[in-house]
C-alpha cells in the first residue's frame, strides 16, 4: 500500500489575475508617462530676455577685460600646524603669473607680497582666499592702498563675526558686548575707506560755489570750482 503524499497543499491564489495584470500595466504606464513629461520639462532650455542677454554681453566684456590673478592658497604642511602658501602658475608663462600675482597686492617686492600674504594668513586663515578677493578687487595701485585693503579685509571678517554673534545672543549682556564691538568695526572701516579715497584722491578738494554775485564791470564763472590740494 503506497504511503499518502502528506505534504501541504498550496492555497488557491485569491483574487483575479488578469485584474492584477491590468493594473501593474496601468501604473507603469503612468510611470513612463511622468517620466517623459519629467524630461520634456528638463530638456527644455530656457530662453533669456533682451535684458539678461545685455547684461550678460556687458558681463562677459567685463571679464574679458581683467586679466585673471592667479589663485592663492593655503597648504597643511608635514608638522599639521604650519602653512604653506600656494600659487596656481600658469606652466607656459609663470613670468606672467607672478607679476599679476603681485599687481594684485600693488607692489612689484617680492617681499612686501610675502609679508602681507602671510599677515593675512595670520588675520584669519579660514578666510585668507576671501581676503586676498577683496584685496585684489580693491585693485591696489601702491603698497599703502594694498594695505589699506588688507585691513579692510580683516576688519570685514570681524565685523560679519560679530554680526553672527549679535544674531545667536542668549543673554542681554552677550548682546551688549556684541553691539558694542559689531559698530566700532563698522566706524572703522568706514573710516578705512574714507582714508583709501583720500590717497587716491591725492588730496584733491571739490568747492561747489552756490551763489554767484555779479558787480558792476565784473565777470563771472558758472560751474563748479574745483581747487587742487597743497603740492
Amino acid at each position: 500500500m503506497m504511503a499518502g503524499n502528506n505534504s501541504p497543499k498550496r492555497a488557491p491564489k485569491s483574487g483575479n489575475p488578469a485584474g492584477r495584470r491590468e493594473s501593474f500595466r496601468n501604473k507603469a504606464a503612468k510611470t513612463k508617462r511622468k517620466a517623459k513629461r519629467t524630461a520634456k520639462a528638463v530638456a527644455k532650455p530656457h530662453e533669456r530676455t533682451p535684458e539678461e542677454i545685455s547684461f550678460m554681453r556687458d558681463f562677459e566684456a567685463r571679464k574679458a577685460a581683467k586679466l585673471e590673478v592667479p589663485k592663492i592658497t593655503l597648504e597643511m604642511n608635514d608638522d599639521g600646524e604650519t602653512r604653506n602658501l600656494v600659487v596656481e602658475v600658469q606652466s607656459e608663462d609663470p613670468d606672467l603669473s607672478r607679476a599679476l600675482m603681485y599687481d594684485a597686492f600693488g607692489t612689484t617686492d617680492a617681499r612686501f607680497f610675502d609679508g602681507l600674504s602671510k599677515q593675512l594668513v595670520r588675520a584669519g586663515e579660514h578666510d585668507f582666499e576671501f581676503m586676498v578677493s577683496i584685496v585684489a578687487g580693491l585693485e591696489p595701485r601702491d603698497q599703502i592702498e594694498a594695505m589699506l585693503a588688507a585691513q579692510m579685509a580683516t576688519v570685514h571678517t570681524q565685523i560679519m563675526t560679530y554680526a553672527r554673534r549679535l544674531t545667536i545672543a542668549d543673554t542681554l549682556m552677550e548682546c551688549e558686548i556684541a553691539e558694542k564691538s559689531f559698530n566700532k568695526l563698522v566706524r572703522t572701516f568706514t573710516v578705512q575707506m574714507e582714508a583709501l579715497n583720500r590717497h587716491r584722491s591725492k588730496g584733491q578738494q571739490k568747492m561747489t560755489v552756490e551763489h554767484v554775485h555779479i558787480h558792476e564791470g565784473g565777470q563771472a564763472i558758472v560751474g563748479n570750482v574745483q581747487g587742487g590740494g597743497k603740492k
